[in-house]
């Protein structure tokens, strides 16, 4: 409207127009939301999500209580941890990795660098750290973070590592004697355009493997391997995130170790 009539408004005046129109948009947006959410409640997708995460619960008995009760229920039953990880149910807290893995743990920096980003005022620099955190006992974490100050990036990094804390599956080569020291299976992992497999090797042979793969890798708990890698690992990032994704599909092989035993019953009797 006020450009038909730009010749008579001052520029007070058309700067008020913008500001009422941006806060008229505002108020439809959050209204829409606000209708968007609870239509997104009652359908059927969440319902079924609702009805899987009672199921959890009451496996595991999780329940709404507070953060000391919780840590004291953490640090009691650590075999529940394990169950959690290994049905890809992560603790969503720093503070309960902190207190159940605190002596254990490690923080590594694989790699810091500055990325750029052109503006209409100029290039802005960031800087992008990678962190690898892990307790040589088959728990591992990843978290990439950039930011204009480093320490934000290093603090926020290490808040996403502990987050991603996951366990990964280890194994023996042959012999079943003593701690184990690689994968139970050929794993591989693929981000971008990058693909690594993670090959077990026998004991003695150390971890064959590219810088980058070698930090991921050594803080996991795993101490003999062979690596191969496809595409562009030019792009570092890349690289890491593949390598950590490789660990993870550790458990998509479940070697009889796993399996439960169970009796002989008919169908019947499951239904």
């Amino acid at each position: 409207m006020y450009k038909k009539f730009k010749g008579t408004l001052k520029k007070n005046d058309i700067a008020s127009i913008k500001k009422t129109k941006k806060m008229e948009n505002i108020k439809k947006k959050i209204i829409f939301s606000k209708n968007l959410f609870k239509n997104m409640l009652k359908s059927k997708y969440f319902i079924n999500i609702r009805r899987k995460y009672k199921k959890i619960n009451k496996k595991f008995k999780l329940k709404v209580y507070p953060r000391e009760e919780i840590y004291n229920n953490i640090i009691n039953n650590f075999d529940n941890i394990n169950e959690m990880f290994f049905r890809f149910i992560g603790l969503k807290m720093n503070h309960l990795i902190d207190i159940v893995f605190s002596n254990s743990l490690t923080i590594k920096k694989v790699k810091i660098s500055t990325v750029t980003r052109q503006t209409r005022s100029g290039r802005q620099f960031r800087k992008k750290v990678c962190i690898v955190i892990g307790d040589f006992r088959g728990h591992v974490g990843l978290g990439i973070k950039s930011s204009l100050n480093y320490y934000e990036a290093l603090n926020s990094a290490i808040k996403r590592a502990k987050l991603n804390f996951t366990r990964i599956k280890r194994g023996f080569w042959e012999d079943t004697s003593g701690r184990p020291h690689t994968l139970a299976s050929r794993c591989s992992g693929k981000f971008g355009s990058v693909i690594i497999n993670i090959i077990p090797a026998p004991r003695g042979k150390g971890i064959k493997a590219a810088r980058y793969q070698y930090d991921v890798i050594s803080v996991s708990g795993v101490h003999d391997c062979y690596t191969k890698s496809f595409g562009s690992t030019k792009s570092s990032f890349n690289t890491i995130q593949a390598t950590y994704k490789a660990l993870l599909l550790s458990y998509s092989f479940n070697s009889p170790d796993i399996w439960r035993i169970t009796t002989n019953k008919n169908f019947s009797d499951l239904i």
